[in-house]
């Protein structure tokens, strides 16, 4: 059987430690869960590709990136999930707006010692292992 890969890229605002989340809407697998936009990889897509894809397709639109910061796999559900952490500067994200779509019903800059729950675990995990928290 083959393995699925996904992945979703944590947005780190750099001026502030702030991180974006996004809460599931009703009509996704773990409603009401705040994570990290993200989803399956299409045939032929790199993590990266994927990731921007998927956050383009739940948020609207991507902010423009200051640099990737760290690009972390995980074995999570028969599959393996790829978190992208990418860090943004206060002043390019204060003029974007997400978009959403089905997929989410809310958003919102968040710190890590104040997180909204249920956080998903996959997003506390990689919290704690790579932001240092």
């Amino acid at each position: 059987m083959r393995q699925t890969r996904s992945a979703g890229i944590l947005l780190l605002r750099v001026d502030d430690g702030a991180i974006l989340l996004a809460r599931r809407s009703g009509e996704v697998h773990n409603p009401g869960w705040w994570s990290i936009p993200g989803g399956r990889l299409k045939p032929g897509e790199t993590d990266f590709q994927g990731a921007c894809r998927e956050f383009r397709e739940e948020m609207g639109s991507l902010p423009r990136m200051m640099h990737v910061i760290v690009a972390a796999p995980t074995r999570v559900f028969g599959g393996v999930y790829t978190t992208i952490a990418a860090e943004y500067k206060e002043y390019e994200t204060d003029c974007w707006e997400p978009q959403l779509n089905w997929e989410n019903d809310d958003w919102g800059w968040f710190y890590t010692n104040d997180l909204p729950s249920p956080l998903h675990p996959g997003v506390v995990a990689f919290i704690k292992t790579w932001l240092e928290v």
